[in-house]
Parts: C-alpha cells; structure tokens; sequence
C-alpha cells in the first residue's frame, strides 16, 4: 500500500471522494409490494480504477466498467457503495477530512443511521416518509450544479 497509515489513507482518500465523488440519496424506489425506500449512495468515477480499488478494498462495495459511445472519449470505472452500514463505516472513515461535500456526508449519515435503526423491509411510517423525503430533497439541493450552500 502506498500509504504509510490508516490515516494518511483516508486523508487521501476523503480528498479523492471531495473532488470527484458523489455523496446522495437516490430517488426513492418502490417494493414489489408498494412501499417506498430511499438508498444512500457514496460514488466516485474516473478514468483511472487504481485508486477505485482501494477504496473497493477498503469499504466494499462494486466497481463497474463504462465504455463510450464516442470513441475518442476515454472509458471510465465508477465504484460505488449503497448499503447503509458500509456507507457509515465509510463516512467513519473519511468525514472528518472531507471539506468541499461535509454538508452531504452529515446528511448521508443520518439516512444511513436511520436505515441501520429500522427492521430490514418495514413499512415507513407518515412521519418516517416525511423525514426520510427531506433528508432526500436536503441532498438535492446541496448537490445541486453550480451551488455554493454546500461549502458555506
């Protein structure tokens, strides 16, 4: 390993995710049975898997391959990690080095830390729906192109 300690590795790696990761809570998504969920979501693309592997090797997760329609665009890898106790241990991890997305990684955790709490496929309650849409709109917002609130 290139690093010399967790921590370095993770200093490293929060600024990798900063500049070109994505901390958001997907869409809300319907069981088979009507219900409705939303899903936290840690993603990072680039053009070189190097580094996509160590954070696969670190946190888990999936890496996936995209090869462009146009050709003289290079291909790309993005890796990815979806379930809540491994979003958390991930945001253990790195929250406190992170500066650009630490406003959506406090939002990401308190989805996370609400999944983690529930019985796995329970109902939402009225006021659990409402919650969980405005974590998800908060996402949103501070994702948004262009938007500045994120980082002020």
């Amino acid at each position: 390993m290139p690093f010399a300690n967790k921590i370095e590795l993770y200093s490293y790696l929060a600024g990798f995710i900063d500049g070109e990761g994505c901390l958001t809570i997907q869409t809300p998504r319907r069981r088979a049975d009507g219900s409705r969920y939303l899903r936290p979501k840690i993603q990072v693309t680039n053009t070189n898997r190097t580094i996509l592997d160590i954070c696969l090797e670190e946190w888990g997760g999936y890496v996936t391959f995209h090869q462009p329609k146009n050709k003289k665009w290079r291909r790309r890898f993005d890796w990815a990690i979806e379930h809540p106790v491994d979003v958390l241990y991930c945001l253990d991890c790195i929250e406190r080095f992170l500066i650009l997305k630490r406003k959506q990684a406090k939002n990401l955790r308190r989805l996370s830390e609400f999944l983690s709490s529930r019985k796995k496929y329970s109902y939402y309650s009225p006021e659990e729906i409402a919650i969980t849409e405005a974590m998800r709109v908060e996402s949103s917002l501070l994702n948004r192109k262009g938007n500045d609130i994120a980082i002020q």
